[in-house]
């Protein structure tokens, strides 16, 4: 990419993101007001992704798709935004009373965390600076859809490039972020880390939801830091370029509104529930159970606080409207492209097929639930405790601890004093958590591994997530409610899990950790000595620089900053998948200067290194990539017949193939069948690697 294309793609990403911003923060502005600190902040961002989202799929709905069509959609969404008049002017917002100082040890522990958190993101950030994208779903399913989407202009139809998997048919607004980072450059630099903005506010709204609860900052800060370390939070966006992170923080933004609604009874907080569960809905195939399990609690608790069924009803209607929207527009695709919304799963009716859909040829040998394992302790004592600590650490044994302390602390409550309105909201959650808990459990894949050993478990504890942020909320309500002294011990070992959390993870190296824990102290340590020092600041001297000098320093770090985004990106682009596998390097040197290159998938390939679906679209998405393989139903299969494989070679013309063997053994084709079909076909093998063979089909 050319820095003349890479600025006028910066260009379009300014004016699509800067629309969208600036949209939600007028709306948050004129009819959400009262919103405050992180709270207003959690809604800013719920509005600007749904911005995003918008921008996107409704050019993309319409087939006309690109970087112009969705920076147009962006300026009209701000323009109608522009139009929205305030909330007329009523009773005061019922507020929470404020906080007593907290004591300088609390403050120091949340400060000391939040300090580690974000060095230790940015540390992370800077080694993935010019790393293609490489996690196995991300390059095989969801940045090849999001370019498949770049190059067609349009969101309908099932993309898979996998055979046995069902990739195509999930919720696609985790990769609609991720197209948003893609589409002004045709090009990957920047998408990558289009996800990792959602790891920081999951946490934010993990804060703003503990506070609304009335726990106290520090705990509040330190809850949210040590949920959102966990392993399988953090390893899925900050290094796999996987989704996840935005359904976690369409979940606890989702929570937070809704129990903000039960204190100042505000519709504008059930539409950003709304708003932020639809989000989470239309992400991954877990938010179309977690999502409904939410709303159906919260009816529950509703009902039970004797509100009136007319105004329920009335309230309903704003929670499910943005719900629909942004997630049914799915279920619509899947409808349209295999004639079952609930693609891949088979509806039946007392005996009787709604809708069918082809059997999973993995859930058999791979596909376990932990419910299955209900029945056998050693499992869970052996292989499944070690997968939880891996993918979680510690901090899900001190949430274990923090939900039994309140079912004691409310069930005490019940027969002595009641806090009403919170005391209702944590008996909501428990019940929250044992759906969203047995929803995990019984849920394909949460125990993945042979039968009798989930060894991958770990990886799928993600499912569980959104009941462990309903977790967070029983925490919060007890931290609220704890001395000083209990509180800060339980800090203590808050942040203490915190650090575990990151240690135990596989997304950095340890030294990572130290080193950030190292930064952190010399910076705290930096900030108690300026403060120290501010009674001997001569009082005499200019208040400050002037309006100019100001305006000049950030014009000076603007141009700095995108000085170094072009240096970035041209490096980035360098060596992109250059060295990732000998097969690929060949592809990709040889379409750089070529347009429309027709290149075919077979066979298969292993998980070691990177999956060759995405980088074969190119460096700036010119080649159109297909894998040769028979469509069963909806589920991408694997020709198993010589004279059917070398048909569909012919039919699609391709200049290039790449045909997966396994663990390639020696020779030119590496023992594939499918490489020596095409070379009968008559393509002639020109590289090849422990993983591929690359063939071409021009002299």
């Amino acid at each position: 990419m050319s820095d003349g294309d890479y600025l006028i793609g910066l260009a379009f990403l300014v004016l699509t993101l800067g629309s969208v911003i600036a949209a939600a923060l007028l709306l948050v502005r004129r009819r959400a007001a009262a919103l405050s600190g992180a709270t207003r902040i959690v809604a800013v961002a719920v509005l600007a992704t749904a911005g995003v989202l918008l921008a996107h799929l409704l050019p993309g709905a319409l087939t006309v798709l690109s970087r112009e069509t969705a920076a147009l959609t962006a300026v009209l969404l701000l323009a109608c935004a522009s139009r929205v008049r305030p909330a007329a002017a009523g009773g005061r917002t019922p507020t929470e009373p404020s906080d007593d100082p907290e004591p300088w040890p609390e403050r120091l522990l949340a400060g000391f965390g939040v300090t580690v958190g974000v060095i230790w993101v940015a540390l992370v950030a800077i080694r993935q600076i010019y790393v293609a994208p490489q996690g196995f779903d991300a390059a095989n399913a969801y940045m090849p859809t999001a370019a498949r989407w770049a190059q067609d202009g349009s969101i309908w139809g099932l993309h898979d490039w996998l055979p046995g998997f069902f990739f195509g048919a999930s919720p696609g607004n985790g990769s609609v972020v991720v197209l948003a980072g893609l589409l002004p450059f045709d090009n990957d630099f920047l998408a990558r880390y289009a996800i990792y903005p959602f790891v920081l506010l999951f946490a934010v709204a993990l804060y703003a939801l503990a506070r609304e609860l009335a726990a106290p900052r520090s705990a509040a800060t330190l809850i949210a830091l040590m949920v959102t370390a966990a392993p399988v939070v953090v390893q899925p966006a900050l290094e796999d370029a996987l989704l996840d992170p935005v359904l976690y923080f369409g979940v606890a933004a989702g929570f937070l509104f809704l129990v903000r609604h039960t204190r100042t009874a505000a519709s504008s907080d059930l539409l950003i529930a709304g708003v932020a569960l639809g989000i989470a809905f239309g992400t991954k195939f877990y938010g179309f159970t977690a999502v409904p399990i939410i709303v159906v609690v919260w009816l529950g608790a509703r009902l039970t606080a004797g509100i009136p069924p007319r105004l329920l009803l009335r309230q309903a209607r704003l929670l499910i409207g943005p719900i629909a929207l942004f997630g049914g527009i799915w279920i619509l695709r899947n409808l349209i492209a295999t004639g079952n919304p609930v693609f891949p799963v088979q509806l039946d009716l007392f005996g009787i097929t709604i809708f069918s859909a082809p059997a999973d040829p993995l859930r058999e040998s791979l596909g376990s639930t932990l419910f299955g394992y209900l029945d056998q302790p050693g499992v869970w004592s052996g292989e499944l405790a070690h997968q939880f600590r891996v993918a979680v650490g510690i901090p899900l044994l001190l949430i274990a601890a923090g939900v039994v302390t309140g079912i004691v602390q409310l069930g005490r409550r019940r027969y002595e004093e009641s806090d009403g309105r919170r005391d209702h909201v944590a008996w909501a959650a428990l019940v929250a958590i044992a759906l969203l808990a047995l929803s995990y459990a019984l849920t394909p894949y949460s125990a993945v591994g042979p039968p009798g050993e989930p060894v991958a478990a770990a990886a799928n504890v993600r499912y569980g997530i959104p009941a462990l942020i309903a977790a967070s909320i029983v925490v919060a309500f007890v931290a609220g409610r704890l001395s000083r002294k209990v509180l800060l011990g339980v800090e203590v070992v808050a942040l203490l899990a915190l650090l575990d959390a990151i240690r135990i993870g596989i997304t950095a190296p340890s030294k990572t950790l130290y080193t950030a824990v190292l930064l952190a102290a010399i910076a705290l340590a930096l900030v108690v000595l300026v403060r120290s020092l501010r009674g001997f600041r001569r009082r005499d001297r200019e208040p400050g620089p002037d309006r100019h000098r100001k305006l000049a320093l950030a014009a000076v770090a603007l141009l700095a900053l995108l000085a170094g985004s072009v240096r970035w990106q041209g490096n980035y682009n360098e060596g992109r998948y250059l060295e990732a596998d000998a097969a690929l390097t060949e592809l990709i040197e040889r379409t750089s200067e070529v347009e429309g290159v027709m290149v075919a998938l077979a066979g298969n390939w292993t998980n070691q290194g990177v999956a060759p679906v995405y980088p074969s679209f190119g460096t700036t998405l010119q080649n159109d990539v297909d894998y040769v393989g028979p469509d069963q139903d909806g589920l991408l299969g694997r020709f198993t017949n010589q004279a059917d494989f070398v048909a569909a070679l012919d039919a699609g013309q391709y200049g290039l193939v790449v045909v997966g063997c396994g663990e390639c053994p020696r020779g030119p084709l590496g023992g594939s069948l499918q490489a020596r079909w095409a070379t009968e076909a008559g393509y002639r093998p020109i590289a090849r690697s422990d993983r591929l063979v690359l063939l071409t089909g021009s002299d």
